[in-house]
């Protein structure tokens, strides 16, 4: 279920939630501001995400892939692997554009948040990586809250009000 973020009315689907959303920019201007970043974001998700975590997508595909071969993990082994994961994230740029700076603001957090999870095992490890690649992953529930909290962010930072 997601939740309207201007009103709190629960939705199915992102389809009957930007339906809605649609619906009641005719009345509110808010809505109308949260449509717009909304659309925006989700008409070039895929070139914001490309241009500005290409580099930190490919660094956790090679630390996803040796994580998975590794036959054994040490805790000390599990603490440089995250460390490696930090450090992937500090080398992303701030952006300048209001709508590359939006998703960034949107999805540093929620990886910083992941990283702080249990991690113990191999397998704690593994769904950290996981749970951080659904961050990117079209119609994974992490990813539409990430696109939701960088409309969000665009509509109140960017956009102008009424």
């Amino acid at each position: 279920m997601l939740r309207c973020p201007l009103c709190g009315e629960e939705f199915r689907g992102l389809r009957s939630l930007v339906d809605h959303i649609r619906e009641k920019s005719y009345e509110d201007k808010n809505h109308e501001i949260l449509l717009t970043a909304y659309c925006s974001l989700i008409t070039h998700m895929d070139m914001v995400l490309g241009d500005v975590f290409r580099d930190f997508l490919r660094g956790l595909d090679d630390i996803d892939r040796r994580v998975r071969e590794a036959k054994r993990l040490k805790s000390e082994d599990i603490d440089a692997v995250l460390s490696e994961i930090r450090e992937l994230v500090e080398k992303i740029p701030k952006p300048s554009s209001p709508l590359h700076a939006a998703v960034y603001e949107s999805a540093i957090p929620s990886i910083l948040a992941v990283l702080e999870w249990k991690h113990r095992t191999k397998r704690d490890l593994l769904r950290i990586l996981s749970e951080i690649k659904a961050l990117f992953t079209e119609n994974k529930k992490a990813y539409i809250t990430m696109v939701l909290k960088a409309s969000m962010i665009l509509s109140e930072k960017y956009f102008i009000r009424v």
